[in-house]
């Protein structure tokens, strides 16, 4: 399991899921403005390590379409939120992995863009 079991343990209480919605209010207010800085584009690959419930990588999905998106989460209730998220959105050029960003390998490399 590696060095992170604390933080594995601390991302996958459930508790983490009933507070996001509050936590995503603060989170989405610079949404903007990362993607203004990270600037993707049209057929990039794009990596987001800890995407949370899936906001952002949604918002970096439609900006690269027909390219993709990668969110590597620890967090198991989180990444479901996420996947539902996507399905419900009908984002099919983003994919969530349960992952330890530090620890793991995540498929689909190379990346174009990286955003945490």
């Amino acid at each position: 399991m590696g060095g992170n079991e604390a933080t594995r343990a601390r991302w996958n209480d459930r508790g983490w899921v009933k507070a996001w919605t509050r936590r995503e209010l603060l989170t989405s207010a610079v949404t903007r403005h990362l993607l203004d800085h990270l600037d993707p584009s049209p057929g990039q690959r794009v990596l987001e390590v800890g995407p949370g419930s899936g906001e952002t990588a949604l918002a970096i999905a439609r900006q690269v379409a027909p390219g993709s998106v990668v969110g590597v989460d620890i967090s198991a209730p989180l990444v479901e939120v996420a996947v539902r998220r996507a399905r419900d959105a009908g984002a099919d050029n983003v994919t969530y992995v349960l992952a330890d960003a530090q620890e793991d390998d995540v498929d689909g490399a190379p990346f174009d863009l990286v955003t945490s």
